[in-house]
């Protein structure tokens, strides 16, 4: 057990606080407000707090929720955290939620999201924002385990893939194949990964993530 998940609220006394009606939209809108924070920012310093009463999604979680989505033959890509550890071939770090890619948002995401209800999963929040992944759904079920149902925007993130890619070097592709618990899991690609995490704050997290995708850039170069 890392030193990270030891230091977490117990499971059942995090589901009674986070039940409260006062209390846990209050902690999931501070959460996602503490999310997008610069790290030296007054709320950047409370993302210990945050994680500890948020639970780890685990891969043997992601590989439930996956396995909805392959029943439904909804197109898919494991994105962020789980994204990067999946091209690594292995869970190098905690992590709070797993955010899936869906193919054609706009179609797919009512019957994902009510697939998932039928499996314990509500919404608690959803909103859009100018970014590499404009839309997106957050899912919870009572246990914490937290699933971000985003959209991409393919043509921005393959325009900037080409425009990195360097001299002599076949152009880079947006998507790719890794591993959860041995098993093959599609996902953004290093390159596609790397263009998306250029937009978000410069965590401890996010950082860790940016020089493991450098990595495996480097290993396939």
């Amino acid at each position: 057990m890392s030193a990270e998940r030891s230091k977490r609220v117990p499971a059942a006394l995090r589901r009674g606080l986070l039940a409260l009606p006062l209390v846990g939209p209050a902690a999931r809108r501070l959460s996602g407000a503490v999310t997008h924070a610069p790290a030296r920012s007054p709320l950047g310093r409370l993302a210990r707090a945050r994680a500890a009463l948020r639970p780890p999604a685990t891969g043997r979680q992601v590989l439930a929720i996956l396995a909805v989505l392959e029943e439904m033959k909804v197109r898919h890509w494991v994105a962020g955290g789980w994204g990067v550890d999946a091209l690594a071939g292995r869970q190098t770090r905690d992590h709070d939620d797993v955010d899936i890619v869906l193919d054609d948002f706009d179609r797919t995401v009512e019957a994902v999201a009510a697939a998932l209800g039928a499996r314990g999963f509500r919404e608690v929040e959803r909103d859009r924002r100018p970014t590499w992944m404009p839309d997106r759904r957050h899912l919870e079920d009572r246990a914490g385990c937290q699933v971000e149902l985003v959209s991409l925007d393919l043509a921005l993130v393959q325009r900037a893939c080409s425009a990195a890619a360097p001299p002599g070097r076949p152009e880079l592709v947006a998507f790719g194949t890794g591993r959860i618990g041995g098993q093959p899991v599609p996902c953004l690609s290093a390159d596609a990964q790397l263009v998306v995490h250029g937009g978000y704050a410069s965590r401890p997290a996010d950082r860790h993530d940016l020089e493991l995708l450098q990595e495996l850039r480097s290993s396939i170069a």
